[in-house]
């Protein structure tokens, strides 16, 4: 009986241990995630009250300005995004379309299958949300699971006989699914996402722009700055349009928006 207590305390010892490491583990994980979550709502909350100084008016031009409609809103981006010489994007979630614009003509519809909008937008006034939305953004950045230009590299033929002897068929250039993120000069980040896609490519796509904005979120929290909220409007289309979408718009694209 004394050999047998004796081998089995250590056991017990080492169980005592991990238990107590996985617990700590777990109280760290859950203070970790309470504060994350507590500075998100502070960094909302500094954001929305941002948005509301710059786009607002104050309560003197409030008497002199009249609050223009979104709708009277959007016109005016998509007539100042009209001046330019190549194609923009309009997105009219009331409406549940988007399209390629060009000059002022509307050169491809897609229509919306789906719509998020984040609530820091919601809860906007309404005349600082109607100023934000009343010039068209610029597109500063994106990120995408799809090339923008699709590039077969083949070796040219030396001469005219090798050029007829050259039967060689050029190669299948494969549809990817076009997941893209426009990262908008007003902060907002424009998320599109194919509505055919629902199965392991969306959640991985997801994953990586929730990390992408953790990473953010915690390098400017190191510094010992608070973060930015980062206000995100998401549509849905087809898988083609998305794609059509994509590779449509230029480099630094203007957008209009309205909500």
């Amino acid at each position: 009986m004394e050999e047998f207590s004796t081998s089995v305390t250590p056991v017990r010892k080492a169980y005592s241990v991990s238990k107590k490491l996985w617990i700590g583990l777990f109280v760290v994980l859950v203070l970790f995630s309470l504060g994350y979550f507590t500075i998100s709502l502070i960094s909302a909350g500094r954001t929305l009250k941002s948005f509301n100084q710059i786009y607002g008016t104050s309560d003197q031009e409030k008497s002199a300005v009249t609050f223009i409609p979104y709708q009277m809103a959007f016109l005016e981006a998509r007539y100042a995004m009209s001046k330019i010489d190549s194609v923009a994007l309009s997105i009219n979630l009331t409406d549940t379309v988007a399209n390629l614009e060009m000059g002022g003509v509307v050169v491809f519809s897609a229509p919306l299958e789906g719509s998020r909008v984040s609530p820091l937008l919601k809860a906007m006034k309404p005349e600082a949300l109607s100023n934000l939305l009343r010039s068209p953004a610029r597109v500063l950045s994106y990120q995408a699971t799809t090339e923008k230009e699709p590039v077969t590299v083949k070796q040219a033929p030396r001469d005219t006989t090798e050029a007829a002897q050259d039967d060689e068929e050029l190669p299948v250039v494969v549809r990817k699914a076009a997941f893209f993120t426009l990262h908008l000069d007003n902060g907002i980040h424009l998320v599109v996402m194919p509505h055919d896609e629902v199965g392991l490519r969306r959640i991985v796509y997801t994953a990586r722009q929730n990390l992408y904005l953790f990473g953010r979120r915690l390098a400017v929290l190191l510094k010992g700055d608070l973060p930015q909220y980062v206000p995100v409007i998401t549509i849905e289309v087809s898988a083609d349009d998305a794609r059509t979408l994509f590779r449509a718009l230029p480099e630094r694209a203007q957008v209009a928006i309205r909500l």
